[in-house]
């Protein structure tokens, strides 16, 4: 399954060419030392403290949970992620269960920005009985991107929405694990299909792309102008940076 979303722009009209807009979307977090929690962590650049952010490490989706905070006998405060897959220290990613690295470049952390006034909703699934009472397990399957395990899942194929509420339907009923869901991308148009790996239409700038789910590196795709030909007797070889994907671990954390 492959996804884009992207914003298609009036080339004719010159108000309509706001390129800000994808400055929200694929920003990269540094690795770098964190005074604060005295060893390397990843930080993110947010516009405002009003920001809320899809965040992505190594593709797969993450869900930001409550921090906690206590001290060692040293009297030094130790920072830990007490719900969810990661909590923040202003733009200071916290994680001590599933992403920490050793090496610079080794991982990857995306992130986009969003606005806080949309819900966003976590559930665990401990057994298929779960996924059949959409109004009990109580997420909202309306205007919302859902992911499972951190996976991307897509609205009738792998859930459907009754009365409003999240239905699990298909291999994903099986499973067990977190399913959240982050806010439906605003202003964006969205493709998707089994091999669709070639679209064409009036974007300019970064876009937003999943292969089976998983978020992708815009820095893998080519965007270019139609009937300009990039391959054909130049001997160009594209080839997409490889990265390694961690599966979630689903038995930690509690709501």
């Amino acid at each position: 399954m492959v996804e884009y979303n992207y914003r298609e722009y009036d080339l004719t009209d010159a108000t309509d060419l706001d390129l800000a807009s994808a400055k929200n979307f694929n920003s990269f977090a540094t690795f770098e030392y964190a005074p604060i929690r005295r060893d390397s962590s990843f930080t993110l650049k947010l516009g405002s403290d009003s920001d809320q952010i899809n965040l992505f490490f190594n593709g797969i989706g993450q869900f930001e949970g409550d921090l906690e905070v206590s001290q060692n006998d040293y009297y030094q405060n130790i920072y830990e992620t007490e719900t969810g897959d990661y909590s923040l220290i202003d733009e200071l990613v916290v994680n001590d269960k599933n992403f920490q690295t050793t090496s610079i470049g080794e991982d990857q952390v995306l992130y986009d920005l969003t606005q806080p006034e949309f819900i966003r909703q976590r559930a665990a699934i401990t057994g298929v009985e779960d996924w059949r009472d959409a109004a009990t397990l109580g997420v909202s399957g309306d205007e919302i991107q859902a992911f499972f395990n951190g996976q991307k899942i897509y609205s009738g194929i792998d859930y459907v929405s009754e009365e409003g509420y999240l239905s699990g339907q298909g291999f994903v009923t099986g499973i067990t694990g977190y399913l959240f869901t982050f806010p439906e991308h605003e202003n964006l148009e969205n493709q998707t299909g089994v091999g669709l790996y070639d679209i064409t239409g009036k974007f300019l700038v970064d876009n937003i792309y999943y292969l089976n789910g998983v978020r992708q590196d815009p820095n893998a795709f080519l965007v270019y102008a139609t009937g300009v030909g990039l391959i054909e007797g130049t001997g160009i070889e594209i080839e997409s940076k490889g990265t390694i994907v961690y599966n979630k671990d689903v038995s930690y954390g509690s709501d």
